[in-house]
């Protein structure tokens, strides 16, 4: 597997594989818990229902629920997609300082 990072490309190892364990045990046991995140979280929560409403009028309480359910993990999907990406980008400026 290989990495792009503009003009860095890096190839997964077995090495980087345990590293992108570690960054996902880090967002899902340290950065969910967060009070940033959380509120973030909450935010988009209230978006989701928002977008829904015209959706679930139709639906009895179990499909809602389950939609509700499989929409907050999508989110919550693209949230450690996102902290990832971050992660990628403060890398990648930190090394652009480092080595011009």
């Amino acid at each position: 597997m290989t990495l792009h990072l503009g003009n860095l490309t890096v190839a997964y190892t077995k090495e980087k594989l345990v590293m992108k364990r570690l960054l996902r045990k880090i967002f899902d046991e340290i950065i969910i818990y967060e009070k940033d995140y959380i509120e973030m979280d909450a935010e988009i929560n209230k978006e989701i229902d928002k977008y829904i409403t015209e959706y679930i009028k139709n639906m009895n309480s179990e499909e809602i629920e389950e939609l509700k359910n499989l929409l907050y993990e999508i989110t919550k999907i693209s949230e450690r997609e996102g902290f990832f990406l971050g992660l990628k980008y403060v890398i990648k400026v930190f090394l652009s300082k480092i080595y011009p």
